[in-house]
């Protein structure tokens, strides 16, 4: 499933465990190396309990992307 109201695209799953939000920001062309940096939710945060949750930066360090990956 994807839904994209023009600034924010929501890539979905079949099995709807896995979510993709691409930020205005990203160029959409999935190729490899889009993202140059990933940051963890539960590297930042002591004791996170929840998704997993994956941020995703380009090489200027502009948040581009957040990867959700649910059980």
């Amino acid at each position: 499933m994807n839904i994209n109201d023009g600034g924010l695209n929501l890539s979905v799953s079949d099995d709807n465990t896995m979510a993709y939000l691409y930020l205005p920001a990203h160029p959409q062309d999935n190729s490899v190396g889009v993202a140059a940096k990933q940051v963890h939710l539960s590297a930042l945060i002591a004791d996170y309990q929840g998704p997993e949750i994956i941020l995703d930066f380009n090489k200027e360090g502009v948040a581009i992307g957040i990867e959700l990956m649910l059980d």
